[in-house]
């Protein structure tokens, strides 16, 4: 299992910086059980962090049930809203956000999904951000 870069911690502190910057509310941050994503939500530092199976590497799908019930369990969180006024942030990996959604946003990238009942699986695209995306939206719209 690879560890989490000295990069990607410094990468993780900024994108909780910018999410601070920004106002954003967090009420909860769901991590896949691996340690390179568990260790990215603590280290954003913007709310408790849970481990689920319901988030897991595509790598383990035949392990945890096969493939379609990995990507089942990915959709059925992002179909969940968070409560009224808080975001859920999810620390997962890239290809179980390409299986599930469609989107692969790349290292470190972010995919903004809202919950949505009259969308395809439940919940829609908003943005894809990268790290840099996140620190430029933190210098131009962050509180002082």
């Amino acid at each position: 299992m690879r560890q989490l870069s000295d990069i990607g911690r410094a990468t993780a502190r900024r994108v909780g910086e910018a999410l601070r910057a920004l106002g954003i509310p967090v009420h909860r941050i769901l991590s896949s059980e691996y340690c390179r994503a568990v260790e990215t939500g603590k280290l954003m530092d913007v709310a408790p962090v849970e481990t689920t199976p319901d988030i897991m590497n595509m790598r383990a799908a035949d392990l945890v049930g096969g493939r379609a019930a990995v990507i089942a369990r990915a959709r059925a969180v992002l179909a969940t809203p968070p409560p009224k006024g808080t975001n859920t942030v999810i620390t997962a990996h890239g290809n179980l956000s390409r299986a599930a959604t469609g989107v692969y946003p790349g290292e470190a990238g972010a995919g903004v999904f809202m919950a949505d009942a009259s969308a395809a699986h439940g919940f829609r695209l908003v943005a894809e951000l990268t790290p840099a995306d996140w620190a430029r939206l933190a210098e131009r719209y962050g509180g002082d």
